[in-house]
């Protein structure tokens, strides 16, 4: 999960003739490295400024590293050097500003929920006080702003004799302060509206232990199977064939995501009046 953590000015107040610069610190709070952020500053008319608001797109080279790589996460600064007032404006009086940071970035999450393996009622190898199935809800993340916050397992009988089909049913869902998007929206960072309701997300690896799931009828995408997200939510389906009826044990999955996403942080400042105004 990545955060703005401090935008810094030289002062809370800038004047004409006097340049200044923008620069925020920005973290990967998240468990595992992300290779792409931009970040698009807005609010720079260029009725009154000059610079930056010709460039506004600027990217943190090399990524970041997170909690797994590098203790607490990685920190790095960004920043727009030089931005002016224009000189033919007449400051007359103070004028409130405010700017807006977008960050975009793509990154993967990890989830492991535990699931339980049940023979169907009525069956043999049926353990007292063994595990049983049914819906289960997360509160803890998955170390970025998507996570899986339910699961619910449905067992019916095998292909084969003796195994069963078990269906594990996942809810994934938004729980970061920004939105989802697609991949492709991450260079510019410049998604519309839309694009942060109606996007996608991969499912990159799905498995319990060494068994590989079969998730959402295989709908593939370029690296691996599509999940639609739709309002921050999403609803994943992953089935595993031939597990022997007398199997009960308890397990985590082992899901990981591949997102993108934006989320942005404002500031705001004092562009003072000119002194023989005053």
């Amino acid at each position: 999960m990545i955060a703005i953590e401090t935008i810094l000015f030289k002062a809370n107040n800038v004047y004409r003739g006097a340049p200044f610069d923008i620069t925020v610190d920005i973290h990967n709070k998240g468990a595992l490295d992300v290779d792409v952020v931009n970040l698009r500053i807005d609010g720079l008319s260029r009725a009154i400024y000059t610079g930056v608001v010709d460039d506004r797109l600027r990217a943190v080279d090399g990524g970041l590293r997170g909690k797994d790589s590098s203790y607490l996460g990685e920190i790095k600064d960004v920043t727009w050097n030089t931005i002016g007032i224009e000189n033919n404006l007449p400051i007359r009086k103070d004028m409130r500003q405010e700017v807006n940071i977008e960050y975009c970035y793509s990154g993967s999450v990890e989830a492991f929920p535990e699931v339980c393996v049940k023979p169907l009622a009525g069956s043999g190898g049926i353990v007292e006080g063994s595990c049983d199935t049914g819906r289960k809800t997360f509160s803890d993340g998955n170390g970025g702003p998507i996570a899986v916050t339910s699961v619910e397992e449905h067992t019916a009988r095998g292909t084969s004799e003796g195994t069963n089909r078990i269906t594990f049913t996942m809810d994934v869902e938004n729980v970061g302060s920004g939105d989802i998007i697609n991949s492709g929206k991450v260079n510019d960072c410049k998604p519309t509206p839309r694009e942060k309701i109606d996007n996608t997300i991969t499912i990159r690896e799905a498995k319990l232990g060494d068994q590989i799931l079969s998730c959402n009828d295989g709908s593939k995408g370029e690296d691996g199977t599509i999940l639609r997200m739709y309002n921050g939510k999403g609803l994943l389906r992953c089935t595993l064939d031939s597990i022997p009826n007398d199997a009960h044990y308890s397990l985590p999955l082992y899901i990981k995501l591949d997102y993108a996403y934006v989320d942005n942080v404002k500031k705001s400042f004092t562009i003072k009046e000119d002194i023989y105004f005053t």
